[in-house]
């Protein structure tokens, strides 16, 4: 067992003693009972994995006490974690919340359900239809906490402790049934996560490339998000570039790529985009942070290339690569303004009006629930467009 091992167990361990001890009293304090669970969590997740016969003893006597290792913190303390951090209940991250508080939470996959339902299609080589009757594989999967724990680090956007996360994983040949690029992508159809014209939305993710993630090949491409209209390519997009930065782009409508910042493989990367929604390159902007720092400042250009975007994320990159790829992902959760909120509104004078014209290749990307074109109700993306893609 090593020292830096043993260091945290003892500070930890001294920590839950505490707690528990208080905890046995008649009516324990709140943030005091967090405060141990959260001491407790800390232990369990740092002696797990270690082959030590004291260290496996703690380990069960811990999950006993109903403390397994990647568990998220309960309901109740996440929330006073969050409001102790001043993000109006939003979890804590390594600065203060991008999103303003006079928002609202339209749409969020945290993946807390343990599968991909929370999104309406899942499309890989394995399936082209509804998250809700998808139970995971090899191309697209939830990893629950313990799995996760191991990492040694913390998880999820934010910083939060989150218990599952999705992974997504394409490789040579990884083609769906209706053809086009490899891929293995989740879409929301759902009136919450569509955007229109005027409408103003920020996201929140979290990305980890793998330790191993490789460089996408020189004039292809690797979408990891888009807002995708009815078809052609995305208006916008993130996108990894052959260089290993992190971009917002979008074929779909002239545009000046703009870096977020670089892939950091093995680590996750907190992200916050603000997008304004138009088919006007003076009306549409964007924005975006990275760990919290603005890294890319509101500038005007077209978001949209159609009466509206529907949301899609995981891996879709063209034909041309042999490597296998492989991203997890936590999120998004996404925010509009509230009624009578001063955040929203279009792109202002402040933003610079783009006019550096598009990337040379076309990356189609026209597959969809056709039952999405109304509203498309959480799991009914079973009749899939299967147009195919250039």
């Amino acid at each position: 067992m090593s020292l830096g091992v043993l260091a945290t167990a003892a500070a930890a361990a001294l920590s839950v003693t505490a707690g528990l001890t208080h905890a046995a009293h008649p009516g324990p304090d709140p943030t005091a009972s967090c405060s141990w669970r959260g001491s407790a969590q800390r232990l369990v997740d740092s002696l797990t994995g270690v082959t030590d016969a004291r260290a496996e003893s703690l380990l069960s006597a811990l999950t006993q006490l109903g403390i397994r290792p990647g568990d998220p913190s309960p309901d109740g303390c996440r929330s006073r974690e969050s409001t102790a951090n001043g993000g109006g209940g939003r979890s804590p991250g390594p600065g203060p919340s991008m999103v303003p508080p006079d928002t609202t939470v339209v749409f969020e996959a945290d993946y807390e359900t343990g599968d991909l339902s929370e999104w309406d299609t899942c499309q890989n080589r394995e399936v082209n239809g509804s998250c809700s009757s998808y139970r995971g594989g090899d191309s697209a999967s939830v990893i629950s906490g313990d799995v996760v724990g191991r990492l040694g680090q913390q998880i999820g956007r934010a910083g939060e402790q989150v218990g599952r996360v999705a992974r997504f994983v394409v490789g040579p040949g990884d083609v769906p049934d209706f053809g086009g690029g490899e891929r293995s992508e989740v879409a929301a159809h759902s009136e919450a996560a569509l955007t229109r014209e005027g409408d103003e939305r920020w996201y929140e993710f979290s990305l980890r490339f793998a330790e191993d993630f490789p460089n996408p090949v020189e004039g292809d491409w690797f979408i990891v998000m888009q807002w995708h209209s009815g078809s052609g390519s995305p208006p916008l997009a993130i996108e990894i570039s052959p260089e290993g930065t992190v971009d917002i782009a979008g074929d779909g409508v002239d545009h000046e790529r703009q870096t977020i910042g670089p892939v950091r493989p093995g680590e996750w990367v907190d992200y916050t985009l603000r997008a304004g929604f138009s088919q006007d390159p003076a009306q549409g902007f964007v924005e975006a942070w990275e760990n919290g720092v603005q890294t890319v400042e509101r500038y005007a250009r077209a978001t949209m290339s159609s009466d509206e975007n529907y949301l899609k994320m995981g891996i879709y990159r063209g034909n041309a690569d042999s490597s296998t790829a492989e991203v997890w992902i936590d999120g998004p959760r996404v925010s509009a303004p509230s009624a009578g909120s001063s955040s929203g509104g279009s792109a202002s004078s402040e933003a610079t009006s783009d006019s550096s014209g598009s990337d040379d290749s076309s990356r189609d990307d026209s597959s969809r629930s056709s039952s999405t074109a109304t509203s498309g109700a959480a799991g009914s993306g079973t009749d899939i467009d299967r147009t195919q893609e250039r």
